[in-house]
This record gives C-alpha cells, structure tokens and sequence, in this order.
C-alpha cells in the first residue's frame, strides 16, 4: 500500500496547503495551482486504491484506507459510510470507531447528505468504481455542473464520427464512379470498334461486288462471302455490347442521338425515308449477313442487300455519320467527369467546411461557457473565509500527522522529500496552460486534422479521373487513324473503278468526272485528317483532349518510330509514323498522277488490312495508352486505401486525445466541488453563490469578478474576523497559562516609585521622625536613593509586561505611573499585576 499511503499522505499536505494559502488570501490562480496538484495525487491514490481492491477484495486495512481517503480527500461522504460497513462486515466488529475517525466528517454530514445520494452500485466486492475519475458514484452528484462539458463532448464525438463517414462517403463515391467511367468509356471502345467493323462490312460487300462483276471463281465468292458474313456478325455484337443493356452507364444524350433520325436512305431515292444510327447498324448487318448466307447461284452485282449497302456505305454522310457517332460518346464521357470533378470537388470542399463550420458554430460557444464557468469555479475559492480556512487548515493538518505516524509506524516511507518539491513547485508558482485553452488548442487541431484527411482523401479519389479522361482521349482520338487509312483505301479504289470505266455518252461522263472529284476530295481530306491526328497524338491537341506523348511513353516511342525490322527499306518493317507518312506518300503520288496504279491498291489494301502492320501498331499503341498514367493511378488508389486506415487511426488518435482532455476537464471540475464540498454546511450558507454550486451546480455569472461586499456580506466578514480574534486570544491565554505554571515559585513583582525618593530629598534633616517614615514606606516600595532605581523599575516593567502580557491600556497607565501617578491607586487598580 505505500504507493497509496503515499498519495494520500500528498494530497492531504496540499489541501493543507490549499486551505493555508486561502487563509493567508492567496490569489484565485495561486489556489488553482495547488489543486491541480491535489488532483494529481487524488488521482492517483484513487487508481493505486482501486488496484488494491481489486486484487485484495477482502483486505479489512486497504477497505479502510480506502473509506478514510473517501471522507478525507474525496469527500465523499456515502461511498466512505459503505466502504467501511463492508470492512467492518468483513473483519468484525461495530464499526464505531472507524466512523468516529474522522474529525471533520460529522461537521460536513448534513450536507454531504443534502447533495449526495447513496452509491451502492459503486462498490463491489472484488472491484470498484472510480467516483473521482468519471466513476457513478460522483457522477450523480456531478451531473448539474457537468451540463456544458458533457454538450460539448457530445457535439465534438458526433462531429469526429461524422467526418470519419465522411471520409468513408469519398471513398465509396471515388468507387462508384469509377465504376461509371469505365462502363462509359468501354462503351466509346465499343463504338469505336461499331465503327470500323461497319467499314469493314462496307468494304467487304464491295469486294463482293466486284468479284460478282468480274465473274470470278465460285470458291473465290465462298470465301468472300465468308469473310462478310463474319464482319456482319462482328458488328451485331458490338451493336449488342454498346446498346442492348441495363444500367446508367447509356446517358440520355447518348440515347437521343441514337434515336436521331441522321441518314437519309439513298437505296429508295424516290422515297423520303431517313434512319436513325440503331436502324442504320441493323440494316447494315441484315444485308450484310443475307450476301454472305445467299447462295452463289443467286448472286449478282445488284442484288438488293448489297445494293443498298454501297448505296449508303460509299458515302462522305456516312463516314461524317461515323465520327458524330464516337463524338457523341467521347462528349458523354467529358460530361460525365465533369460532372463527377464538379460533385467531388464540392462534396469535398462541403464536408471540409463542416469541422470549420462545427467549430464556429456549435464547439465555440460551449466552450467560451465552458472557459467561463472554469473561471468563475476557481474564483469561488476567493470567496471561502479565511477563519473557515484556518478551521480546515487545521483539521487537514491534524489528519495529515496522524495518517504520517500511522504510515510511519507500518514502515511506509516518509514524503517529506516529495512534499518539500510541492511546496517548491507552489513557491515558483509554475503552471501550465490553462485547461480550456488546452481544450481548444485539441478541438482546433481535430478539426484542422479532419479537414486535412478530407482533402486528401478528395484528392486520392479525384485525381484519377483526371489520368482517366487523358487516357479515354488517347484510346477515341487515334483510333480513328485505323478507320480513316480503311476509307482511304476505299476511295482509291473507287477512282481506280472509275479510271476503267469508258463512258459512251455524254452525260455518262460528266457524271464519272463528277463521281471521280468527289472521291479525289475526300480521299485528300481523309489523308490529311489522318496525318493530323497522328500529330495530335503525338504532340497533344488541347481542343480534342489530347496529352502530349512523345517523350511521355517510352513504349509507344518505339512504336511509333523504331522500325519492325533491321531492313528499313522494306515497307513491311515501317514503324507506326513511318506508314503514315508512306500513306500520305501513296494517297499524294496517285492524286497528282489522275491515276491509281495497281500496286498503289495493294499496298493501301495492306495497311488498310485489320490484321495488317498499320492497324497492328495503331492497337498496340492504344494498348499502352490504355494503362496511361497506371502507376499515378495506382499509388493514388493505394493511397486512398492507407489513406482510409490511416483517417480510421487518426480519428481514434483524436477521440482518446479529446477524450482525455474532456476527463481532464471534469476533472477539474469535480475536484472544484470536491474543495467546496470539505467547507462546513454553515459556513456555505452564509455564502449564497458557494451554496447554489454545490446544490445546483449552476454558476451564477453576474458574480464575477468578485464585487463589493455588501452589509450582511461586511457583518459576516466583521463575524468571521472576531471569532479568529477570539481563537488567538484563546491560543495566547493557553501559552500564558503555561507560562504562569513555570513562574509560580517566583517572588511577586515589586513596582517602585520614584516619587517618594523625590519626596524624601524634600524633606530637610531637621524632621528625622518624618524622613524615617518615608523611608519605611520607600523600603516597602522597593525605592532607594539611587538614580539607577528608575532604569531598573522601567526594565522589570517591561519583562513583567512580555510574562503576563498585560493589556496595551494596562501598559499606558503602568507608564503614567511611572511618569508622577501615585503607585498605590495604580496597583490597587489593577488586580491582574498584584497577581502576575
């Protein structure tokens, strides 16, 4: 038990302290200083006392260790009376002595039993609660005085939950809309590939033609149609991947334009029938897949379903159609993240400026109540009298020196050392920061702590959207390079076709030179639209949402400009930039001849191939776009994940921080109330605003600061200072009682007079019967005729003055006396001499 015993012995030397600085008028925050102290050391004697119980249920002296530290210190009047019936119950006996121990516990029982209540849920044999450190027991008595901080504690644990769902809803949001721009940008992937494969099925359809023209072999015409008949099911699937689904990834725009009615069908010129881009794609694969399922028989170069699709394949509506068709989606998908950039950004900035906003509007205002009524608790020990402090100075002084023998006498320690630094520690008058300032210092930094996981938690989950609208640019933009070398390829052979065509009339060929310009044109713009956006890739364009790759990519440079194979001169080992450029080459070259050479044909018919070198390198480098800024989004992913855990951590951090500052809190404020609750019920009544903390708990603000004394506040003062008086006087009469005991065998004390020594040398020789007279009466006076008789008189005088401690009006009329007053009316006079 010395670590108990310990504590106890402190705090019961600092509420000594406590109530002799009050007595000596000590400031508020001098007295505040020494409670602190007192707290500490109340807190740990309660913890070390609850440990001893704990292992010792059964321990009679630790139960009534811990029943006198609840009268003595806790002032817990209740908890004290149980404690001590269940060790009197344990080891035998009445209990009557126990009880009666304590000098100040009878003083303080009528009210200690107005404001308290019974705790008998408090303690358990085999455990105890803590009553000072948030336990029941003062809890109850507590509640009233705690309304603010347990307000402010609830507002400030709703708000560290609140930001740490917060944090949570971002995370969950991030996810969701990750989820959405995948799904919207594999759909522009879909359509991208829609696009191609209905080129494909157009060039497919008007190889058969030609074939059918040409009257090739019928083995020829099998396998052309097979090849056709897979194109045509390649675009139902695609069809069905991009459009045929439940979900949100299909926006509304992406709804309207497919129900836009954008082509007109030029297979029934004499009809106005336009189709919608659904109507177009299904028409396109029906008469595509009905010419590679006829029989070979039956086909011929205008047979209805190939017909109608050169009719509306061939066509610069159709390719515009095409590219309209992925700018729908490739809008749909900017709009989509900047509508997640603009609801993450402001979901973000909305739940950062809640911990400001709490702070300001709910914690601020508690908490300058709280500071406030901190305040005024410390200045009530301004108000305690100071005879009430001497009284409790005293009692706590007592208790100290016989819990100090008791201790000593059971061989625990003596803290005089420990108890030197504390008085120490109170002389420099060093404290730290005050508890509220304390308080709002951790409220400020949960909150600027919460802000900061909030925004970086909106960063980890915002940034990637931006690495994934870049990377969607890069995967729709260039793309179209594949589709764009197919349309060429197509165009060519269109004038070839034409350049063998001989026209009989007239008008025949105006309309072959009208058909062989319009291909001439659009054959030029398609090359140069594909030169363009290989430049645009390579050097970023901002208007289409390009980043600049060359130079960023490593793996997309080799691509693009290291050639395939060691033969450069081989257009089979071109690089990606290489066969763009011999693109434009052979696209230039038969523009300017007026003709296509043959081998220009094959060698477009090569690039334009889907398995051929151009459209290989134009996938591989989309493959490496398509994980574009991969590790950025990877660490911001990962990031967000130990970001997660960490905010998990950090808000436990900050709840236990709080936690403990709000315990530290009503801490203080218990152990203000436990002070006050050790001052005598009569004494709190005279004292109005002492009297309606302890029973209400309610702080009444208008007292502060401490204003003038009133007329019955000065008559109690006057009341107060005369029973102090009248206590030094009893204290002085015990000491000169003492003093009389000592002095009892020594002679009275003889005042002499110096006048009858003025009178005898007055008195001439010549009357002996009168001078012998006067000197009988000078002998009884103890007056001779020397001059020293006076100096020796006067310093009797004053020695009898400091033994019997006469009166100041006594001592004045002993100094007349000496100055001509006759001795024998002084002495008869004053009793108090004649005995001394």
């Amino acid at each position: 038990m010395t670590e108990a015993q310990k504590n106890y012995v402190l705090a019961l030397e600092l509420s000594n302290t406590f109530w002799s600085a009050c007595k000596a008028g000590a400031t508020p925050d001098a007295l505040g200083c020494i409670a602190d102290r007192l707290q500490e050391h109340q807190a740990e004697a309660l913890r070390f006392l609850r440990t001893l119980v704990r292992r010792f249920p059964s321990s009679v002296p630790i139960l009534k260790l811990y029943a006198s530290f609840a009268f003595d210190v806790l002032c817990n009047e209740p908890l004290g009376d149980e404690i001590l019936d269940l060790a009197v119950r344990l080891g035998g006996g009445d209990g009557t002595q126990e009880k009666t121990a304590d000098d100040g516990k009878s003083e303080r029982s009528g009210h200690q039993s107005s404001v308290t209540g019974r705790s008998s849920d408090v303690f358990k044999v085999g455990g105890a609660e803590s009553i000072f450190d948030g336990g029941v027991s003062g809890q109850s008595r507590d509640a009233a005085s705690l309304t603010t901080i347990s307000a402010l504690r609830n507002s400030s644990r709703v708000a560290l939950v609140l930001m740490f769902f917060a944090v949570v809803a971002l995370t969950v949001m991030s996810g969701q809309f990750g989820a959405t721009e995948a799904a919207i940008r594999n759909l522009m992937y879909q359509a991208g590939l829609m696009r191609r494969t209905s080129l494909d099925v157009i060039n497919q359809a008007r190889t058969l033609q030609l074939l059918i023209l040409n009257s090739a072999a019928q083995t020829a015409l099998v396998a052309q149609q097979k090849v056709l008949r897979t194109s045509a099911t390649s675009l139902l699937n695609q069809l069905k991947a991009s459009f045929f689904q439940t979900g949100s990834q299909v926006t509304s725009d992406i709804i309207s334009h497919w129900a836009w009615l954008a082509l007109p069908d030029r297979a029934l010129t004499k009809l106005d029938v336009f189709l919608n881009p659904m109507e177009t794609f299904q028409l396109l694969y029906l008469n595509g897949f009905e010419a590679g399922t006829a029989p070979t028989s039956s086909l011929t170069a205008n047979r209805p379903s190939i017909t109608w699709i050169l009719a509306n394949g061939l066509t610069d509506t159709y390719f515009g159609f095409l590219l309209k068709l992925v700018s729908v989606y490739q809008t749909a998908y900017a709009g989509f993240l900047a509508n997640t950039f603009w609801t993450m950004e402001t979901t973000a900035l909305a739940l950062g400026c809640v911990p400001i906003i709490a702070l300001t509007v709910t914690v601020l205002p508690k908490w300058l109540t709280l500071r406030r009524e901190l305040d005024e608790a410390t200045k009530l020990f301004a108000l305690i009298p100071p005879s009430v402090a001497s009284t409790l100075a005293i009692e706590m002084k007592s208790k100290l020196d016989s819990l100090t023998d008791n201790a000593t006498s059971e061989g625990v320690q003596d803290s005089s050392t420990t108890r030197g630094g504390h008085v120490a520690f109170q002389a420099k008058g060093a404290k730290s920061a005050p508890l509220a300032t304390q308080l709002f210092k951790a409220l400020v930094g949960s909150s600027l702590l919460s802000v900061a996981f909030v925004a970086a938690m909106a960063l980890c989950t915002v940034l990637p959207f931006q690495y994934y609208s870049n990377r969607a640019a890069l995967l729709n933009w260039p793309g179209i390079r594949i589709s764009g070398t197919v349309w060429t390829y197509l165009g060519l052979r269109e004038l070839y076709q034409l350049g063998l065509t001989v026209p009989t009339t007239l008008r025949e060929s105006i309309a072959v030179g009208n058909e062989v310009q319009y291909w001439r044109t659009s054959v030029a713009a398609m090359t140069d639209m594909i030169v363009s956006l290989h430049a645009s890739t390579l050097y970023g364009n901002a208007s289409l949402g390009l980043e600049r790759t060359f130079g960023v990519f490593t793996a997309a440079d080799a691509v693009n400009f290291l050639p395939s194979c060691s033969d450069i001169s081989n257009p089979q080992c071109y690089s990606l930039d290489q066969n763009i450029a011999y693109l434009h080459d052979l696209v230039t070259a038969s523009l300017s001849a007026n003709s296509v050479p043959n081998s220009t044909l094959s060698e477009l018919s090569r690039l334009a191939s889907t398995t051929g070198p151009l459209a290989l390198q134009i996938n591989a480098v989309r493959s490496i776009f398509s994980l574009a800024h991969e590790d950025s989004i990877q660490t911001l992913n990962v990031g967000s994940v130990w970001l997660l855990l960490g905010s998990l951590l950090g808000f436990g951090a900050m709840y236990i921080t709080l936690r403990q500052q709000f315990n530290a809190v009503e801490d203080r404020i218990k152990r203000t109330r436990s002070i006050l609750f050790q001052i005598p019920e009569e004494a709190t009544n005279a004292i109005p605003v002492i009297r309606s903390y302890l029973r209400t708990g309610v702080l009444v603000a208008t007292i502060f600061p401490v204003h003038e004394m009133t007329k019955s506040e000065l008559e109690i003062e006057k009341e107060e200072q005369q029973r102090e008086r009248e206590l030094e006087e009893q204290q002085q009469q015990q000491q000169r009682f003492q003093r009389q005991q000592q002095q009892q065998q020594q002679p009275p004390l003889v005042v002499p007079d110096p006048h009858y020594d003025f009178k005898l040398a007055a008195i001439p020789e010549t009357k002996p019967e009168i001078r012998a007279s006067i000197l009988s009466l000078n002998d009884l006076h103890g007056v001779h005729h020397s001059d020293d008789l006076v100096t020796s008189s006067k310093s009797s005088l004053d020695e009898a003055q400091e033994d019997v401690g006469m009166s100041t009006d006594f001592q004045s009329r002993m100094q007349d006396y000496i100055s001509g007053v006759e001795p024998l009316d002084i002495i008869e006079k004053s009793p108090s001499f004649a005995s001394p």
